[in-house]
């Protein structure tokens, strides 16, 4: 879905039947970043008639949602996210709650050297 949403077309989204989601979820808001369709599609006619008749917002919208993947989604933040994740999961799972896992988040940020903040919400993950 992240790459759908850096591909320079508006993105149409529906919800989940299961409630699946992606990490990256909580920051896409809804006719800024996408096009929201209703589960069942039965809508689907109407948007794709929306997006024909709106074509300088769709092309917002792509660009909202490009801007978005740019800011958040670079490889690091993805790995970032993935280790947190699986220390999580680690975490969770092993008997007492121990972690193998013994790594200095706070010296080894990743994107640092670039003067950028790793995934938002990033260090929540360990709490």
């Amino acid at each position: 879905m992240a790459q759908k949403l850096n591909s320079g077309s508006a993105t149409l989204i529906a919800k989940s039947p299961v409630g699946a989601r992606e990490h990256f979820y909580r920051h896409l808001k809804p006719w800024v970043h996408y096009i929201p369709v209703a589960e069942d599609f039965s809508d689907l006619d109407d948007r794709r008639a929306w997006l024909t008749a709106h074509d300088d917002e769709a092309q917002r919208i792509a660009r909202n949602a490009a801007d978005l993947f740019d800011a958040h989604f670079r490889s690091q933040d993805l790995f970032c996210y993935m280790a947190l994740l699986f220390d999580r999961l680690q975490r969770a799972t092993a008997p007492g709650g121990a972690s193998a896992t013994d790594l200095k988040w706070e010296n080894a940020r990743v994107g640092s050297k670039l003067g950028r903040e790793p995934l938002p919400g990033a260090k929540d993950l360990l709490a």
